[in-house]
């Protein structure tokens, strides 16, 4: 075994992790909060029992599930499991993006549109960033994206966040 490489019982805790969490079906919890962000996006007040901690709970399992994806891609990258893994998480964070349930001055919807980049959905990605932007923000948002500047980005989402104009 070379340094960085996992081992095997880390090879299998990866792939069920990401084959638990990241299947065709949503979990309960990852239920809760789509049914959640579908309401908030009608004007609906959401789900009753939604809380804080289901969203600190999503944001951990979209960490979790981009690090399976990395992992999973290092073990085998002809697989596409980690795809799926990081489509999920993308997805997990596009749910989170919507005003009031992550804190405001989380870039979820850059992060979730880096994910989806990231799993092979371009053009999904590009739609998060198109919608819910400044209109002078958008322009350079998009040129970084478009670019695969993601560092840059984060630093121009972050910018636009504390209401600065985006370098």
């Amino acid at each position: 075994m070379t340094m960085g490489t996992p081992d095997r019982s880390t090879r299998d805790l990866v792939q069920q992790t990401w084959q638990r969490v990241a299947d065709v079906r949503l979990t309960p919890s990852q239920a809760k909060l789509y049914s959640h962000h579908i309401l908030l996006g009608l004007g609906r007040p959401g789900v009753d029992a939604y809380t804080q901690a289901d969203t600190v709970a999503r944001l951990d399992e979209a960490q979790l599930l981009l690090e399976s994806a990395r992992l999973e891609r290092a073990i085998d990258p002809g697989s596409t499991g980690w795809r799926h893994a990081a489509k999920r998480a993308a997805e997990l964070l596009e749910w989170l993006a919507h005003d009031g349930v992550a804190a405001d001055d989380f870039p979820a919807a850059v992060l979730s549109a880096a994910a989806y980049q990231l799993a092979g959905y371009p053009a999904r990605a590009l739609g998060l960033l198109a919608h819910g932007t400044r209109e002078v923000d958008r322009e350079v948002l998009l040129g970084h994206f478009l670019r695969a500047d993601f560092p840059s980005l984060l630093v121009a989402c972050q910018s636009s966040l504390a209401g600065e104009s985006a370098p």
